[in-house]
């Protein structure tokens, strides 16, 4: 039925098509995508040149904490790590360690050798600065006394 009928498109209709932007100015919308493009192009630019600056100070930070921390510098401001010669474990406490014990000492340039003569460990009262008498380790058993046989 509907082929049969003579379909006739109104004038009115070709006019509105006709006027349509599209079809007066077909240029325009490519432009205005070319324009779009570009904005977002300057934003992501700007984006990725933010995050890569604020990954870089990161990056730097991080570099410095690195380099302040690591074993040879925290050597150079005066501190030593004592490890026991057998086992090459760091020494924390005195009464890790007992007479006649060899230990060797890192400083910043080099090493310590040196043999326990004895031991004392020093405490403080909790919540003072206050110390106790230093205790005495001297000829006590120790859990690794069984080494030195």
């Amino acid at each position: 039925m509907l082929l049969t009928r003579n379909w006739k498109w109104p004038a009115a209709g070709y006019d509105d098509l006709a006027g349509r932007r599209c079809f007066r100015a077909p240029l325009d919308r490519i432009r205005d995508e070319e324009r779009r493009l570009d904005d977002w192009q300057a934003r992501l630019t700007r984006a990725m040149e933010t995050r890569l600056s604020q990954a870089s100070q990161k990056t730097g930070s991080h570099g410095r904490t690195t380099r302040f921390l690591s074993p040879l510098n925290v050597l150079a401001r005066g501190y030593s790590l004592t490890r026991r010669d057998g086992d090459r474990l760091v020494i924390r406490s005195a009464g890790e360690v007992c007479v006649g014990e060899l230990l060797r000492t890192a400083v910043q340039e080099g090493q310590i050798i040196s043999r326990v003569e004895s031991t004392s460990i020093e405490r403080s009262l909790p919540g003072t600065s206050q110390e106790i008498a230093p205790v005495s380790l001297r000829g006590l058993a120790s859990p690794y006394t069984d080494r030195l046989s």
